[in-house]
């Protein structure tokens, strides 16, 4: 008899039981603000590296002083190379371009750095015979032997970020197309976001 009651109870208590609802629905911030997929760069296109007269600095992510040279990074797009660091006003030679860099150093007469999960490294000690040509001239004698180009490329050495830097924040999911995200873009939710950070 007891068994009998005990199993009824049970019964009645399970058929109680609503259906858990997805936190989204009850969570404002689901509501109002997500991070949107802006800029994106498939694979094939991180071996475009060349060296490139210089442009205009925008966004500054890093920067690194030899006696000679001064570096200076954007976040997924390359590196500045300047001469007279130690100028008021250094003067600018090349842009050496890296579609998908995050960070970079430089030791032993190298530039080492990540290009989406690849780890590259290059030669600059030849920047002093390189500042004869014209800037234009530049890309021309990149990977010429003695100058400056590849030394090593390691792949698959890191694992690409594909989400925001916030926490706690909803994302647009990246799908298996996507390629490697280089900006995210924060703006109001029209369709509910699935990814959460």
């Amino acid at each position: 008899m007891l068994k009998a009651v005990f199993a009824l109870s049970m019964v009645m208590l399970l058929g109680s039981c609503r259906k858990f609802e997805d936190f989204r629905e009850s969570d404002p911030s689901a509501q109002s603000e997500g991070y949107f997929i802006k800029k994106t760069i498939k694979r094939g296109d991180l071996d475009k590296i060349l060296l490139l007269p210089s442009r205009p600095v925008k966004n500054i992510s890093d920067s690194y002083r030899t006696d000679k040279f001064l570096f200076i990074a954007e976040y997924g797009e390359g590196i500045h190379i300047f001469k007279n660091p130690e100028s008021a006003s250094p003067e600018p030679l090349y842009f050496l371009t890296v579609p998908a860099l995050r960070n970079f150093t430089i030791k032993d007469d190298h530039i080492i750095c990540n290009n989406g999960d690849d780890l590259i490294a290059f030669k600059v000690k030849g920047l002093d015979f390189l500042d004869q040509f014209k800037p234009e001239k530049a890309d021309s004698v990149m990977f010429a032997p003695g100058n400056i180009g590849f030394v090593n490329r390691r792949k698959n050495v890191f694992k690409f970020p594909d989400y925001p830097e916030a926490r706690n924040v909803y994302f647009e999911c990246p799908s298996d197309s996507t390629g490697y995200i280089l900006e995210w873009e924060k703006r109001k939710i029209t369709t509910k976001l699935s990814c959460y950070r």
